[in-house]
């Protein structure tokens, strides 16, 4: 049943909460990335020269691009990217496509200059190795990948893939190898018809990366992710590598439940982050806001605003309510915000994609107002483990 539902799944393309803006890297000279816009066929080329850690130019190219639809995209976001030092930029009113593919490139250059500047950094007169591993297709073997890095450059991909398919599993690992090498980073295409291990093979890379403290260079454009980088079923060690060490972290006693805790950001704001596992699987990622305000209209405002990013990245949500948990209080609609306070009004909104439950939820109960958004994975009964 798993093996079904997990073909059926189909290509996520963005992320739902992307990392904060890192520090621009400190080194100089040419850096290009490459990513699909519209075209799927020809690939947008940013090219950034830094000078000390500063954009001095970006050119871009993109000559699968809709010709009069994407040439404002193509003009103006290479020059924001000097004027702003940053990549992390609007997109373009009617060029989405295009400006995505513009920005997730320069993203790779930069994270190509990047790796260039740690390897400096640490002092290393010889290469890096670090392995990471993931599952792909098997569900029973994990995909290891070890990665090495030399002066800036990734100059070996090892991989160890017992239960991938024999002739569609090992070709495509090949093929992505190559990839990485020839590209000088994992922000590489699935292989067609292989999509799951290029996923398992894409995850283990970045965990590899991440050991060796090298960052992840698609921060935007992902494969078959559930929360971030993960996927419902890693394990525990996925997620340390991902966040680092925990804020807080526990079990339920009497329950194969763990907890680990951390800070993080969602649509903007401060939010405590926790994992759930089950006999030490991922199936819930939960946020809850650490915001206290002091106009009760602060609350809604926050809750819109996340309500719109996961629109955004997860389609029109399946349920959208606001409940009355007194029907006499309905008289009371044009004051939302003193019946939510009291707890006579509770916000709930609901989408669904994929393998992943969102839910987002606001409740004051005992006049302190709790805002939680839920990612559950639908193969696990959401009473498992509590809310």
């Amino acid at each position: 049943m798993e093996k079904k539902l997990r073909r059926a799944l189909v290509l996520v393309l963005c992320c739902l909460v992307l990392p904060a803006a890192a520090a621009m890297p400190l080194v100089s000279g040419d850096f290009s990335g490459e990513a699909d816009g519209f075209s799927s066929t020809i690939p947008i080329k940013v090219t950034l020269t830094l000078e000390a850690g500063v954009i001095t130019n970006a050119l871009v190219t993109g000559e699968g691009e809709h010709a009069r639809i994407a040439a404002e995209a193509l003009e103006r976001l290479p020059e924001l990217m000097v004027q702003r030092n940053s990549v992390d930029l609007e997109a373009v009113t009617g060029a989405t496509w295009t400006s995505r593919g513009i920005m997730s490139a320069a993203r790779q250059a930069l994270e190509k200059a990047r790796m260039v500047e740690i390897a400096a950094g640490n002092g290393q007169n010889g290469p890096l190795t670090a392995s990471g591993s993931a599952f792909g297709w098997s569900t029973t073997h994990p995909i290891v990948v070890s990665i090495t890095v030399e002066e800036g450059r990734i100059t070996a991909v090892d991989v160890k893939a017992e239960g991938e398919h024999a002739t569609i599993g090992m070709d495509a690992l090949e093929q992505l190898q190559q990839k990485v090498i020839a590209q000088n980073s994992i922000a590489v295409d699935n292989i067609t018809g292989a999509t799951w291990t290029s996923a398992g093979f894409l995850a283990a890379a970045q965990s590899a990366m991440n050991r060796m403290q090298l960052p992840y260079a698609r921060p935007d454009i992902l494969t078959i992710h559930d929360f971030k980088t993960l996927r419902w079923g890693d394990q525990e060690e996925a997620v340390l590598a991902l966040e680092g060490e925990p804020a807080h972290e526990g079990s339920v006693k009497g329950q194969d439940l763990r907890m680990m805790s951390f800070d993080d950001q969602l649509a903007g704001l401060d939010m405590e982050l926790t994992y759930h596992f089950t006999a030490r699987q991922l199936f819930r990622a939960r946020y809850q806001s650490l915001a206290s305000h002091s106009s009760i209209e602060d609350y809604i405002k926050d809750y819109e605003s996340i309500k719109r990013a996961l629109t955004e990245s997860h389609g029109k949500p399946i349920d959208d309510r606001q409940l009355w948990l007194k029907t006499s209080q309905r008289k009371e609609a044009q004051n939302k915000g003193a019946a939510l306070f009291r707890g006579d009004l509770v916000y709930q909104t609901r989408f669904e994609k994929d393998r992943t439950a969102v839910t987002l939820h606001m409740q004051a109960i005992d006049y302190q107002v709790l805002l939680r958004v839920v990612f559950q994975d639908m193969m696990v009964s959401p009473e498992e483990g509590g809310y």
